[in-house]
């Protein structure tokens, strides 16, 4: 049911969803009135309820709901279906308008479910950033955006100093905190639209699209001292190994584009660690 609204969200904006949904409501209380009590219509009114839900937030699927109960109601009492009570057509809206909420709270429920699922698979849970499948997938589609666009990629591949002392002395729990510090740091301090990630262990890498050599180097060094700043609140001796490559053409393939950026980030840890390295790629490097 999800893959099916899920595909059926799409192909409309989403501004269009609720007068649409309200208006497919119409067309079957329509075609119910004029075929009369011999076909059965229930599968289609439910099913803009169910769309509508999808796409808008639940309040919205809940005044679906409330309508189509009443367009039901209205084609009934139109048709001239007679009961042995007036209060009957009443009960049968009503209990249809609980099936339509009933259907309302599970299609939020599977749709937060699924937001969750797709969160959960592209975020490290520990430090709240995007882990490494989601970085792949950003940067497979910046390599593209910049080789139509001509402009300029950058990235930081950032590499932690001494952790292993850190698990040693104070055990995985410390650990835990610095990773989570780290992750808080490079969240506040990288800019709308570059991508932070941990992309496994203590080593870390933010993408930073339409970014030159300049504002590269800028970056890093904001970030850098931010991470050592949060490290000397918590009292850890860790320090922090940044390497930044600037591609003026785009690279291969994300591939590339780490394995430049790691070369560059170990040649900051042959060198003495702690400190920002940076290289520029290409025809004017």
């Amino acid at each position: 049911m999800d893959s099916f609204l899920d595909a059926a969200a799409r192909w409309l904006p989403r501004w269009l969803v609720l007068p649409v949904g309200m208006l497919l409501l119409a067309v079957v209380g329509m075609l119910d009135l004029l075929t009369g009590r011999e076909l059965g219509f229930s599968i289609f009114y439910l099913l803009p309820v169910a769309w509508v839900s999808w796409r808008l937030p639940p309040t919205m699927g809940g005044a679906m709901a409330l309508l189509g109960a009443v367009i039901w109601f209205a084609s009934e009492t139109y048709g001239a279906q007679t009961y042995s009570h007036p209060t009957i057509p009443v009960w049968n809206a009503a209990v249809r308008l609980g099936f339509f909420l009933l259907t309302v709270c599970a299609v939020v429920r599977i749709r937060k479910s699924l937001e969750r699922e797709r969160a959960l698979s592209t975020t490290d849970a520990l430090t709240e950033l995007a882990n490494s499948r989601a970085f792949y997938s950003a940067a497979s589609r910046e390599v593209e955006r910049a080789r139509r666009s001509a402009s300029a990629l950058s990235i930081c591949y950032i590499d932690l100093d001494n952790f292993k002392t850190v698990n040693d002395t104070q055990g995985h729990l410390g650990g835990d905190r610095a990773l989570k510090a780290i992750g808080g740091c490079l969240r506040s301090a990288v800019r709308v639209g570059d991508v932070p990630a941990r992309l496994g262990g203590d080593e870390f890498a933010v993408l930073l699209p339409d970014t030159a050599a300049d504002g590269a180097r800028s970056v890093a060094d904001r970030m850098r001292c931010a991470l050592l700043l949060a490290m000397e609140r918590l009292g850890l001796g860790v320090t922090f190994s940044v390497g930044v490559v600037t591609f003026l053409e785009p690279p291969a393939s994300p591939d590339e584009l780490l394995q430049q950026a790691d070369r560059v980030m170990y040649a900051v840890k042959r060198g003495g660690k702690n400190a920002v390295r940076c290289e520029t790629v290409g025809p004017a490097s």
